[in-house]
């Protein structure tokens, strides 16, 4: 945009910082902005900026590119005043399988793999952002009703992107053609101009293909300012400060990964970013995911407890511990002086949670008083080999004190897991109550093993 060639001078830095930093040595060394290239980028932008306000269907970045070859024609402006896009190819390339060789495979198959992945993150990236909610009024206009054929109405099936991606980057390598990937500046174009439909790739490739067959001398011509300011409109119609402005008061997860994804984009490599806000994201996750919420059931309801051997008839008995429940947090102790302790457990029961349940279970085992541990699972989700490791030592220790655990509102699924682990063969099958359709039915069947577990009072 400003007809400044930086390639000339080295900067440590990357991305953003290091253009500017490059740029402010061309400044330094003698250089100024050049007024071809800062005039053909001023008409393109006015006239860009100009077609966005009559409304989205007119072409606002075809007609601004056309005003700038415009202008840079009627100036006499060439290759000598302002950069150009240069010499295309005539032609379309030929079909050429590729060589395929085990060499090859070792040098190029972890880029590969970098690549697909980088692929595949922008594809779901790309999709998901222009689809499924309602872009801002700005960039499409006044809001409509929505439409079976809108992209905001639509969603993104990662498989099918996924399958799709692969088939094209098959194709492309049979034609010497780069890896083909989602582009956020191709894509927020044809949004920005109207898209609607798959169509708008098709005709975009087949646009593409009759420029290079038909008026490759002409393109040749366009200048680099020109493109250069389509991509400034682009980019400003890609920043959405009301979403930003809702993250700060909502999400401060999703602030940070926003914040965290943005900062590296202009500071790293595209790629480099990507991976890092993926990285980001999994950690903040994994932070979320491993919280467990320990609730102590008290003060159950009174008179008997209905079990096996219960009455078989009359009023369901109400569910326990609904009187009162209190949230233990880290390092909280049960109640003193129950021998039965019925603990709710909620949350996700894998390896990033192993280590608060042991504390869990330590606190439990530092209170000899309780005789009889009673766990409800109905809340939690999945169970992995590093948290019955950490259940089955808890269960061996509690056992070898003369204790008891009992399980309850077990999923079928997870006691399958526990029994390929060997959990059961020590808590025993009778100990391990499978969750049933009547509210706490397992709840009130655990209680009720447990005062059979509970030692008589001396």
């Amino acid at each position: 945009l400003l007809g400044l060639a930086t390639s000339d001078f080295a900067s440590p830095l990357g991305g953003v910082p290091g253009a500017l930093h490059r740029l402010g040595q061309a400044f330094a060394a003698g250089a100024r902005p050049a007024g071809p290239a800062l005039l053909v980028g001023g008409v393109t932008l006015a006239v860009a900026l100009v077609a966005g306000r009559l409304g989205p269907r007119w072409p606002r970045h075809l007609l601004g590119l056309a005003a700038g070859g415009l202008a840079a024609w009627v100036c006499g402006f060439d290759a000598a005043d302002l950069p150009l896009v240069g010499p295309l190819p005539s032609g379309l390339p030929a079909f050429d399988l590729p060589a395929v060789d085990p060499g090859t495979l070792r040098q190029l198959g972890a880029p590969a793999a970098a690549i697909a992945l980088v692929g595949m993150i922008e594809v779901c990236g790309i999709g998901k952002s222009l689809t499924g909610t309602p872009p801002p009024a700005g960039r499409r206009g006044p809001a409509a009703p929505a439409r079976p054929d809108d992209p905001a109405s639509a969603r993104v099936e990662p498989d099918r992107e996924f399958v799709a991606l692969g088939l094209a980057n098959l194709a492309a390598g049979c034609f010497r053609g780069m890896p083909a990937s989602g582009s956020y500046s191709r894509s927020a174009l044809n949004a920005q101009a109207g898209a609607r439909t798959r169509l708008a790739a098709v005709l975009s490739a087949g646009f593409t293909a009759a420029l290079f067959l038909l008026a490759a001398p002409l393109a040749a011509r366009i200048p680099l300012a020109g493109i250069a300011a389509v991509l400034i409109v682009i980019a400003v119609g890609l920043v959405d400060l009301r979403y930003v402005r809702r993250l700060v008061g909502s999400n401060r997860a999703d602030l940070v990964v926003c914040g965290v994804t943005f900062f590296a984009t202009l500071t790293l490599p595209l790629e480099a970013a990507v991976f890092l806000g993926v990285f980001v994201t999994l950690a903040l996750y994994l932070r979320q995911a491993r919280r467990l919420f320990v609730t102590e059931l008290v003060d159950p309801e009174p008179g008997p407890l209905p079990g096996p051997a219960g009455p078989p008839s009359g009023p369901p008995a109400r569910p326990p511990a609904r009187r009162s429940e209190r949230l233990l947090r880290p390092g909280d102790a049960c109640t003193p002086g129950r021998a039965v302790t019925f603990l709710q457990v909620e949350g996700n029961l894998f390896f990033a949670s192993a280590d608060e349940l042991h504390d869990r279970f330590a606190a439990v085992l530092d209170q000899p008083e309780i005789r009889v541990l009673v766990l409800r699972l109905k809340r939690t989700h999945m169970v992995d080999a590093t948290v019955m490791h950490t259940l089955d030592r808890f269960v061996q220790r509690m056992h070898a004190a003369g204790r008891h655990v009992v399980l309850c509102g077990v999923r079928p699924r997870m006691r399958e897991r526990m029994a390929a682990f060997g959990l059961i063969d020590w808590l025993g099958p009778e100990n391990v109550l499978v969750s049933e359709a009547e509210p706490f039915g397992s709840a009130r069947r655990a209680l009720a093993r447990a005062e059979a577990l509970r030692p008589p009072p001396a």
